[in-house]
């Protein structure tokens, strides 16, 4: 096989794709492309040879087992990998739901579907996501309930990021229905968790803790410690958010203490980040900064960059409290300009909070003073913020520049013009309830 793939790269028919930036050290195969007249005139004799719809079902196949096989990792500390992993082989992906939607294989399309939604999610390639499930939903064949429920609440999810809350509610009001219908509970569970986490972002924290709570004690009750620490975490969110400051605290130190026993450092970070906000609010501003700190590091370990905007920018608040109004510019302007890379804002819940601490802190320097700063933070690095952020304590107890990050001294009066907003795609950690079966 080897000696037949050189020649074939010998005579110009095959070409050697270039090492991918993306792969793997540890993973580096030869890749290989066929030039598009190549290619259709192969096809052309498989389908000769009667042997084009064999080759084709074995390659979708194929695909489909690598699929199932991979969308665990997509939720977890590997997500970096199986996202890449996913975006090397995204062709061969596209050619395998393309064949299976052709000739009606909805199983295979379905499953294909389900197992690419977060893929699809954390890539923000919500188009083509609705056009690949609109195809599946559009195929006439009997398929599970519960496979037909995942897709939907695969479609939900997209929904909540394209669409709309609304929509997205919908979906999962569908799928809640053929779960309960097959006596699914984990679907259910799921679904619950979904509706609830959607009336959230409304606003409506009332009617969005009682979907939340029914999601807990199922959860309890099917022994998923995992999803239960997540939904303890959301609930406490919920409950500061409703000045429920002592259920609050309960809930968020319980799932804090479950996600270190079960070693989640994604979901640790969205707990302390949380725990953050609850203590900044309460004023006890050293806990709110070292809750945040650790989510800080946590956040920068798994690469989840909205968790970090998120941090950055309740630390940046509680550190202009505490030291003065020049860690709050350059912190906050800093997390403002990650969530644009990201596509994202501050989440609309904590907007109030956000504006009240921002302005009071502004007010109290002058207008010019505070737009320099403001810009100097637009500038820096992730690392620099960072480190500017870790370092306030130790350069407060100096008073003195010199204990400032060089890289913020060197850039003092340098206003650069410079975004953190990447182009094209870019990856997000997904980070939510990931149903176990």
């Amino acid at each position: 096989m080897i000696e037949q793939m050189e020649f074939l790269i010998g005579q110009s028919l095959v070409k050697r794709m270039r090492s991918d930036e993306m792969a793997p050290k540890d993973n580096l195969e030869s890749r290989f492309h066929l030039l598009e007249t190549i290619r259709e005139y192969a096809l052309e004799q498989l389908a000769r040879a009667g042997e084009q719809a064999d080759v084709q079902r074995q390659h979708a196949s194929y695909y489909l087992s690598l699929v199932e096989k991979t969308e665990a990792s997509l939720s977890g500390d590997d997500s970096a990998a199986a996202v890449a992993l996913f975006v090397r082989e995204q062709g061969n992906l596209r050619a395998a739901l393309a064949w299976a939607t052709d000739h009606g294989e909805n199983d295979t399309a379905l499953r294909i579907s389900c197992a690419l939604g977060r893929f699809w999610e954390a890539r923000m390639q919500f188009h083509e996501a609705f056009r690949w499930i609109d195809a599946v939903f559009k195929l006439q064949a009997d398929t599970p309930l519960s496979a037909r429920a995942n897709l939907l609440m695969g479609a939900a999810r997209l929904a909540l990021w394209e669409i709309g809350c609304e929509r997205s509610r919908e979906l999962a009001q569908e799928a809640l229905t053929l779960y309960a219908a097959e006596g699914n509970q984990v679907g259910r569970t799921w679904a619950l968790f979904h509706i609830g986490d959607t009336w959230h972002i409304q606003g409506d924290y009332v009617l969005s803790s009682t979907y939340l709570e029914q999601c807990l004690q199922l959860l309890h009750a099917q022994q998923d410690w995992r999803n239960y620490a997540f939904t303890l975490s959301r609930l406490g969110a919920l409950a500061t958010l409703r000045g429920q400051m002592q259920k609050a605290r309960a809930w968020l130190s319980e799932a804090r203490e479950l996600l270190y026993e079960y070693d989640e450092p994604g979901l640790q970070t969205v707990t302390l980040v949380y725990l953050g906000i609850l203590t900044f609010v309460q004023g006890e501003l050293v806990l709110s900064s070292n809750y945040l700190r650790e989510g800080m590091l946590l956040a920068r370990q798994t690469g989840n960059h909205y968790m970090l905007a998120a941090d950055l920018l309740v630390l940046g608040c509680a550190l202009g409290r505490m030291y003065g109004p020049f860690y709050t510019a350059h912190i906050c302007s800093a997390a403002e300009m990650l969530y644009a890379s990201l596509k994202a804002s501050v989440p609309t819940a904590y907007r109030p909070l956000y504006d009240t601490n921002l302005g009071s802190l502004q007010a109290k320097v002058d207008r010019v003073t505070w737009d320099m700063w403001w810009e100097e933070g637009k500038a820096f690095s992730l690392e620099e913020i960072c480190t500017l952020a870790l370092s306030a304590e130790r350069s407060q107890r100096s008073r003195s520049t010199d204990a400032l990050p060089r890289a913020l001294i060197a850039r003092r009066g340098q206003v650069a013009a410079t975004s953190a907003a990447g182009t094209g795609h870019c990856n997000i950690m997904v980070l939510s309830f990931v149903p176990c079966a």
